[in-house]
């Protein structure tokens, strides 16, 4: 509990106005949403079954320096290798000034340059997809407190380089948590990983100093 004590609310809410994503970077993601979506429906030639935001973003608990991911499916499932294939060959023509179009084992990866950011096109069977539009439907369900404590955890973790525990997996344990108090929410977020963090070498007061 003393941990607990050494987390200030007002101290929590200024780095929040520091992180959240501001007016303009929404406004910049949601161009760049709108323009990969409208190349995926009319011009990528696939037979589109459903199409949505992921990641955090679209479970409003992004930062400003978050990525876009983009989420869809096919009417038919088809194979994820080829159609990540032939989804990076058609986005390499599409997306040619100020972009740089890469291919990971997951997603296709759509980088805008000017200015910085990154999108992620992943395709899922429908069964992926469903389950994954479960998943941002709850977390966007959580209370305003408790998806700050979400970007508050992560943030911690990112500054601390705990990189083996996920954004997802914070998400996931928060939809576990009552708190009513903002400290108390982010406190035990990061405690939830204890065990992962003394196998990283690290410890919960380890990534809370970086919300002292």
């Amino acid at each position: 509990m003393s941990n607990i004590k050494k987390l200030e609310n007002k101290k929590l809410k200024g780095i929040l106005k520091k992180i959240n994503t501001d007016p303009q970077t929404q406004a910049f993601y949601d161009s760049k949403l709108n323009r990969v979506m409208n190349f995926l429906q009319k011009t990528a030639g696939f037979k589109i079954a459903a199409i949505k935001e992921g990641g955090s973003r679209g479970k409003q608990t992004d930062t400003r320096k978050s990525d876009l991911d983009i989420i869809f499916c096919t009417g038919k499932d088809q194979n994820q290798k080829i159609i990540r294939n032939d989804l990076f060959e058609r986005a390499k023509k599409a997306f040619k000034k100020n972009t740089n179009v890469n291919k990971s084992n997951k997603a296709v990866n759509i980088d805008f340059l000017k200015p910085k950011s990154n999108i992620d096109v992943v395709y899922l069977t429908n069964q992926q997809f469903n389950q994954e539009k479960k998943k941002i439907a709850q977390i966007k369900k959580l209370r305003p407190l408790h998806k700050n404590a979400i970007k508050l955890a992560k943030y911690a973790l990112d500054k601390a380089k705990q990189k083996t525990i996920e954004g997802y997996e914070v998400e996931l344990a928060c939809l576990t948590f009552n708190y009513n108090d903002l400290s108390e929410c982010v406190y035990h977020l990061i405690n939830y990983f204890s065990g992962r963090l003394k196998q990283n070498r690290s410890s919960v007061g380890n990534v809370l100093k970086f919300l002292r």
